[in-house]
């Protein structure tokens, strides 16, 4: 007979480190995911397709443009608008295949209308060359047009001032996004610190400036030294910033543009300064609450009629250069050009390779956002009076119903094509901004589906957007049963109280959470994306990252942070779910970090309060903070 070994099987090895990793806590991960169910998926997917507008395969422009003119027929409750703009919203970010419109049309129709876009900003860059086309005597421009742009030029004068030399150096900073020397992989900012080199002629004496003046070593060491005690390298003129495409709508991608390391670690100066400035301006722009604030007066315009809210086509691709030469104060232009990429390198499947822009910077560039705002802003306001209501987020615009039509002409003659589809105006009572979307008063916000569900987490959130949409635990329609089928998929362990990032909404006596004493507080698992987490060997950019961490963001970020902060804190004293992501080791001790497609599980300890009944009200309250966090 042969003798028992004394060493425990795989099975029990993996049962053993199972438990032990499911014991650590709050932030303790269990070792997988349940499998889904092949048939119960596609069951699933025949389920969506009879509650949607459309099948998932058959989307077209046509049936889109169809599904959006049912939403403006005359006298619509709002709750008949409400549905019907939920039919006409919700495939709108479709990024699966369907059977007129695949992946490469989208990346084509990008490609198509970035260089459209290059087109319209020559024309501009002829009309607009400087303040001296300000000029009375520019028969091109319209005479009551001239007095316009003329106070927009003063108002951006009182708003930025001069060019302050000093602050410019301590709003530098890197970002962590991609850049012509760091894929997304590596773009971590202390890999920038201690290797980016990249950087164009016109913004290099900016850089070697910025080295000398933060005193870094390297700048009098020989090569041989720099290389072996790993400090800054040399820079690297490299003129051109590398375009890609994001997805967007059912039709076509988002095109943005991946800088050179330096000049965007100099962009974001720029851009940082003019935030500061639109902070401290009357009406107080680009506050951290500024989108929350938007939302408010999109409800105000919707039940008075009082408030226009505007969108503008493609405003960041719509600032030229002209644009900064006219309105800037001239102190402000020779930093603000210098620093941009003057070219742009296309992907290979474009039909042109090489342009030269003709806007100021496209998406990608460190300070396009803060200047669109301060631009738009005061011609908006130069077309109302000093006393109005005008706000300004990127290219949301609000401003009172009487001006409308001055401030359309005003922009429009600039080269910016107002959003038809969002822009809204005179009686009709729907009104949205900064993802606010409301009907005479009635929050009427949609949700997205982008791909067919096919993981447990992917069904997870498709349940809980029916849910908070039908501010019901029991939608009618066909939709119910989508939510039926959504409840049999996901196991009961993973069904959590309402709000509780990755879990099923559900109420009490359905779930089956487990009491820990140790915690004096109920156990239950969620599903969460994974941020994958790659290490790095950049000591000297970590050492440097963190010696300049702070000194470059602006109040508004600094109070951003405290507030999360804040509720970190509130969330561990009242049941908050402790975690929305599971992350691999510390982001600052040596890893990139980013947001993958991945799911996994964890441990969520919750109050028993955190139950209460899903009603209408109680929903209610909790759709717009699901809405802004997802």
């Amino acid at each position: 007979m042969a003798k028992p070994s004394s060493r425990p099987c795989k099975a029990t090895n993996k049962r053993r480190s199972n438990h032990q990793t499911a014991s650590k806590g709050a932030r303790s991960s269990v070792a997988f995911l349940p499998p889904m169910s092949r048939v119960g998926i596609q069951e699933l997917h025949k389920l969506l397709d009879k509650a949607l507008p459309v099948p998932m395969s058959e989307v077209t422009s046509e049936t889109m443009k169809r599904l959006d003119a049912r939403c403006w027929e005359p006298g619509l409750t709002s709750q008949e608008f409400r549905r019907r703009y939920l039919d006409a919203c919700v495939l709108k970010r479709w990024q699966g295949e369907s059977e007129t419109i695949s992946a490469a049309d989208r990346k084509a129709a990008a490609y198509e209308k970035l260089l459209d876009s290059e087109i319209r900003c020559t024309e501009t860059n002829r009309l607009f060359i400087g303040p001296e086309s300000l000029s009375w005597s520019n028969a091109r421009i319209p005479t009551h047009l001239i007095g316009v742009y003329k106070r927009a030029r003063r108002i951006l004068e009182r708003l930025l001032g001069r060019f302050d030399w000093e602050e410019f150096p301590t709003c530098v900073d890197f970002t962590p996004g991609a850049t012509t020397e760091f894929p997304r992989r590596s773009s971590k900012v202390s890999n920038k610190w201690q290797g980016g080199s990249h950087i164009t002629r016109k913004a290099q004496p900016y850089g070697e400036a910025f080295r000398r003046w933060s005193q870094c070593p390297s700048m009098d060491l020989d090569s041989e030294v720099r290389r072996v005690r790993g400090d800054w390298p040399e820079f690297q003129a490299v003129e051109e910033n590398a375009v890609f495409t994001v997805p967007k709508r059912f039709d076509t991608d988002r095109t943005a543009a991946k800088g050179t390391t330096w000049n965007n670690a100099l962009q974001k100066g720029v851009g940082t300064m003019v935030r500061r400035r639109l902070q401290r301006c009357r009406d107080k722009l680009l506050l951290p609450d500024a989108q929350v604030y938007h939302g408010i007066l999109a409800k105000l315009g919707s039940k008075t009629g009082c408030l226009v809210t505007g969108d503008l086509v493609g405003a960041s691709d719509s600032v030229t250069v002209g644009h900064v030469l006219t309105f800037f104060p001239e102190d402000w232009c020779r930093p603000m050009l210098d620093v941009r990429e003057e070219y742009g390198l296309m992907p290979p499947d474009a039909s042109q390779q090489l342009v030269r822009w003709e806007k100021y910077g496209s998406m990608g560039n460190g300070s396009t956002f803060e200047v669109e705002t301060a631009l738009f802003y005061a011609i908006v306001k130069a077309c109302c009076s000093s006393t109005s209501l005008v706000s300004v987020y990127g290219d949301d615009l609000i401003y009172p119903q009487e001006y409308h039509d001055a401030v359309v002409e005003a922009m429009s003659f600039c080269g910016f094509e107002f959003n038809r589809e969002k822009t809204f105006s005179g009686s009709h009572p729907f009104r949205e901004s900064c993802g606010a979307y409301f009907h005479n008063g009635v929050d009427v916000k949609p949700f997205y589906i982008e791909k067919p569900p096919r993981s447990i987490g992917e069904v997870i959130r498709l349940h809980n957007d029916v849910v908070v949409w039908h501010r019901s635990a029991e939608p009618d329609g066909p939709w119910a049963a989508v939510v039926e089928k959504c409840r049999a998929l996901v196991p009961k362990r993973f069904w959590g109280p309402l709000g509780v990032t990755g879990t099923l909404w559900c109420e009490w006596d359905e779930a089956t959470p487990r009491y820990r004493p140790g915690f004096q507080s109920w156990k239950i698992l969620a599903v969460l994306q994974v941020v994958e987490s790659i290490e790095d060997d950049a000591y000297l950019g970590r050492y440097l990252s963190s010696l300049w961490k702070g000194k470059a963001h602006d109040t508004g970020q600094l109070e951003t942070v405290r507030a999360r902060q804040r509720s970190r804190d509130r969330g561990l004293l009242t049941g908050y779910p402790l975690i929305d992501y599971v992350y691999g080791p510390d982001s600052d001790g040596g890893y990139t970090s980013r947001v993958t497609d991945r799911f996994r599980c964890v441990s969520v300890y919750v109050d028993r309060a955190r139950w209460v009944r899903l009603s209408a009200q109680n929903i209610e309250l909790m759709s717009r903070a699901y809405f802004e966090r997802t």
